[in-house]
């Protein structure tokens, strides 16, 4: 079981990384794109998408890797309560 729950936390920690650092760099590239003026704000679009391809399925495998962890740990009781807000606001975030 320390196995599981140990390469299921690295796998959750990654995920929710690459999730996080994917919007918040993002939300820059939103920020200097706007400043540079309409002929770069074209290209915006397809920088997001291009970047919903990696943030949209780290968030779902982040979640999902929450839901294992959880249950690794014996379900919901066995866990605090800043794991239950913490999953509500990924789940409300994906």
């Amino acid at each position: 079981m320390d196995i599981v729950y140990t390469g299921s936390k690295l796998l959750h920690i990654m995920f929710a990384s690459v999730w996080f650092a994917g919007n918040l760099t993002f939300s820059k590239d939103i920020k200097q794109t706007l400043q540079a003026g309409p002929p770069h704000t074209k290209l915006l679009l397809e920088r997001g998408k291009m970047a919903q391809m990696f943030t949209l399925p780290a968030g779902a495998f982040t979640v999902a890797t929450g839901f294992e962890l959880i249950f690794t740990m014996l379900g919901f009781k066995a866990v605090p309560i800043g794991i239950h807000i913490s999953l509500v606001l990924a789940i409300i975030a994906v």
